[in-house]
């Protein structure tokens, strides 16, 4: 609805048929990531499989160089100092004997969420410039109430199940989501696919900080280590 009220306001216009098929395709693989991801959460710790998924962000970082993008030498440094560090963060030590450093439980489906949302990059960006910026968040945002009713109404889900509390947070988090998915559409028009792609990609710094203080999760040195990394390539890109 807030996304809706914005293109009434704004008086947008939807593009083409390829337009609207980038955005809900965009919309098809965002569903795709977030089912992934919540499910990877559900297996382990939402600060590893948080930085998991986000390793997505090399096909977007693919796409765009392989396109003919072309970066200074201080924005690769940063590139591989992001990637690099959120690589670092989504590895944990498993303390039996003999077994080494391993990959978080959850690994699989935290994965597929970034394959998700390293597809949602891409065709979003093709969305946006093809047509209207706003237009493009609200063909995305319908494609995906529409997969997420289909699925509720086969699964056998009715709003009355979810509590006054719940509601809430679901509410938080779309008008979050659909604000999130407008910057990011947003900033694919003014910057280079590549360096967009990284730059949002590196919220699982935000999703670490948030299980340690809020959660109580623990925060170990490698990903402290990793996170000051990804930090670090956010100065070097935006520099």
């Amino acid at each position: 609805s807030v996304i809706a009220a914005t293109f009434l306001i704004a008086g947008a216009g939807i593009g083409g048929s390829a337009f609207v098929i980038y955005a809900a395709a965009a919309g098809a693989v965002q569903i795709l990531g977030l089912a992934a991801y919540y499910r990877a959460l559900s297996f382990g710790a939402m600060g590893v499989a948080a930085p998991i998924t986000a390793t997505g962000v090399l096909i977007p970082l693919a796409v765009g160089l392989a396109s003919g993008e072309r970066l200074s030498a201080l924005e690769t440094l940063g590139v591989l100092c992001a990637v690099g560090g959120v690589l670092l963060v989504s590895y944990q030590p498993r303390h039996a004997p003999g077994r080494g450093s391993t990959v978080a439980i959850g690994v699989g489906m935290a994965l597929l969420g970034g394959l998700g949302f390293g597809a949602f990059y891409v065709l979003m960006e093709e969305a946006s410039s093809r047509g209207e910026i706003v237009s493009a968040v609200l063909v995305n945002r319908i494609a995906v109430f529409a997969i997420l009713a289909t699925g509720a109404l086969v699964l056998g889900i009715r709003p009355s199940s979810l509590s006054g509390g719940d509601w809430r947070d679901v509410t938080l988090v779309g008008v979050l989501a659909v604000g999130a998915t407008l910057l990011f559409a947003t900033a694919t028009t003014k910057g280079l696919l590549s360096l967009v792609s990284v730059l949002a990609s590196l919220y699982p710094v935000v999703t670490i900080l948030l299980a340690r203080f809020v959660l109580g999760e623990r925060v170990r040195r490698s990903q402290q280590l990793g996170a000051a990394a990804a930090l670090a390539g956010v100065g070097m890109i935006t520099a």
